[in-house]
């Protein structure tokens, strides 16, 4: 990775985006600039278990027969195998969210029911989307990349060439080999010279978000196998 100490670019991004208080919620007006026209979340690839018993699985169970149970429903598919894998087919979060009677929105990351394992993020499907969107929405030259916690990934995960805040130029695979290897988990801002888009990635979050302006606003911009969600400045993240 290149990488620059002039960090005036931050200015811009610094200055367009909402300040937050200690008591407010976090929201897309709190990491992206207030300048686009358009903010889609970037749902990430999941897989169902097709058949998973999903009314037979209790991941808070106390009970000795309960435990018992979760177990045998785990051996079965092959969670939590060293002998086999579960077998999942790609669904959608919009299918999961019928399935479990929950709203299609944000909200329903933390509501799902991650615990029963009857379905997982598809992490390298997951990849080669972003990759894909990525290569349509900016041209094959080098993009800005600032890592707000870039201290974690180059003390402890020795990912990084600089120890300091710097702002890196990169290429679509020199990012995505670096959102990988970090797990999906840095909070970070990947943006163009131009200022005409702005992608913002969050420790724990649950997918990256970009903020467009409207000649990126079509479906070409995000015609790879992506789900994706419209979202609004103030919607919880």
């Amino acid at each position: 990775m290149d990488y620059t100490t002039d960090l005036s670019a931050l200015e811009w991004l610094r200055g367009s985006v909402s300040d937050r208080s200690d008591t407010e919620s976090l929201k897309v007006k709190h990491l992206l600039p207030n300048t686009y026209s358009a903010y889609i979340a970037l749902l990430p690839s999941v897989g169902i278990i097709d058949g998973f018993p999903f009314n037979k699985v209790d991941p808070n169970a106390i009970s000795i027969g309960q435990i018992n149970a979760n177990v045998r429903v785990w051996n079965e598919y092959g969670i939590y195998s060293s002998n086999s894998t579960p077998n999942y087919s790609k669904t959608s979060f919009s299918d999961l969210a019928k399935l479990f009677e929950l709203p299609y929105s944000m909200s329903m990351q933390k509501t799902l029911p991650w615990g029963k394992r009857g379905f997982s993020i598809l992490e390298q499907d997951t990849l080669y989307n972003l990759r894909g969107i990525l290569n349509q929405v900016f041209p094959n030259n080098k993009v800005n990349l600032y890592l707000e916690d870039y201290w974690r990934w180059y003390e402890v995960y020795n990912l990084l060439p600089h120890s300091e805040e710097v702002i890196y130029k990169v290429t679509i695979d020199e990012f995505i080999h670096f959102f990988s290897k970090s797990f999906f988990d840095a909070s970070l801002h990947l943006f163009s010279d131009d200022r005409s888009w702005c992608l913002v990635n969050m420790e724990d979050g649950f997918c990256p978000i970009i903020g467009i302006n409207t000649y990126m606003n079509n479906k070409r911009a995000i015609s790879f196998d992506t789900e994706i969600l419209n979202i609004e400045l103030e919607d919880l993240i």
